[in-house]
């Protein structure tokens, strides 16, 4: 058992589905945020998937009804077993976060961030 910030955490934390090798392949999770808001930063906690988290993300947020990229694709395959924290440099407000992972893997959280 893995004791984080937020309490105790086990394999049964976070999201992971059926591995794919299909070319191209890629998973979505849709986040709606609690209100239309300015992000500071994304955390992406990898902490129990050692192995198996992504091979890349990238995150999208949805504002005035369009998707805009706020992290590129970026590789995180070697934050397996750790936090991947990304700084947003963009002053919109988003009603919800779009994390895509390339091809699949497990993912503990998503912590998103409010400006102050």
């Amino acid at each position: 058992q893995i004791i984080s910030p937020f309490g105790p955490m086990h394999m049964f934390d976070g999201f992971e589905s059926a591995r794919s090798r299909e070319k191209g392949h890629c998973e979505e999770v849709l986040i709606q945020l609690a209100k239309s808001i300015a992000v500071n930063r994304i955390e992406m906690d990898f902490i129990y998937f050692v192995n198996n988290n992504p091979l890349e993300i990238s995150i999208l947020g949805f504002s005035n009804n369009e998707w805009i990229t706020i992290v590129e694709r970026t590789n995180v395959k070697a934050f397996g077993g750790n936090v991947r924290e990304f700084k947003i440099r963009n002053d919109r407000k988003f009603d919800q976060v779009k994390v895509i992972a390339f091809p699949d893997g497990g993912v503990n959280r998503v912590r998103v961030f409010a400006k102050a």
